[in-house]
């Protein structure tokens, strides 16, 4: 049938256009299922529209999900470099056999001290590492909070069977210490003024040890 400016006039049944706003709503959804946005074009005049819809259905599922998948390779990345960042800022060091060092630098707020613990608990239990060595050189300031990080740190290992001392207390964060004692429960608390001597007391207990299992 044409109009009466020369255009053809096409009947099309109510269901094909209701497919074709189906598909349309599946895309803003983001369901892409092939079932889901399928259409089988009919070999006339409106066919051609149908197939045009599939395409952009097609083509927009296929970049929504290079999308994805960029994103989720973005993400992994993202977190194999906290990751990484992680390790670095808490380097545990291998020093002698059966003793492993934890420099510690900055600030030890709680989430970088439970970090800090879990990786140095996982360590030690790996390694069975008889000695811990908790260097605090560059930690230059102490304050309670600080302090009881340091205390459950120091615990935790022990509880592994782990001889742990403190190295490379400055002054002013022993004087923390002692002013702090009470309030921080501190208890018995093994320092050393420098990682050498910290090594030399750990090598001492862990060949005494040696030397009594061998005996």
């Amino acid at each position: 049938m044409d109009s009466e400016d020369g255009d053809s006039i096409v009947s099309v049944r109510q269901s094909r256009i209701d497919r074709i706003i189906e598909v349309l709503g599946y895309l803003t959804l983001e369901e892409f299922d092939d079932s889901r946005i399928a259409i089988a074009p009919q070999d006339d005049a409106f066919g051609v529209m149908e197939q045009v819809v599939v395409m952009v259905a097609q083509e927009y599922a296929d970049t929504i999900r290079e999308n994805q998948r960029l994103d989720g390779e973005r993400t992994q990345m993202i977190d194999k470099l906290r990751d990484a960042v992680k390790a670095l800022s808490t380097p545990i060091i291998d020093v002698w056999d059966g003793i492993v060092s934890l420099p510690i630098a900055g600030v030890v707020d709680a989430q970088r001290a439970a970090e800090m613990t879990e990786r140095l608990l996982v360590r030690i239990s790996n390694s069975r590492a008889r000695c811990v060595i908790i260097d605090i050189t560059g930690v230059d300031e102490v304050d309670a909070t600080t302090a009881a990080h340091l205390v459950r740190m120091v615990r935790a290992t022990e509880l592994l069977g782990a001889y742990t001392l403190v190295s490379g207390v400055q002054p002013s964060v022993a004087q923390a210490f002692v002013e702090l004692d009470q309030a921080a429960g501190l208890g018995n608390f093994r320092t050393v003024s420098n990682l050498r001597d910290g090594l030399r007391l750990c090598m001492q207990q862990v060949t005494g040890r040696g030397k009594k299992r061998g005996g």
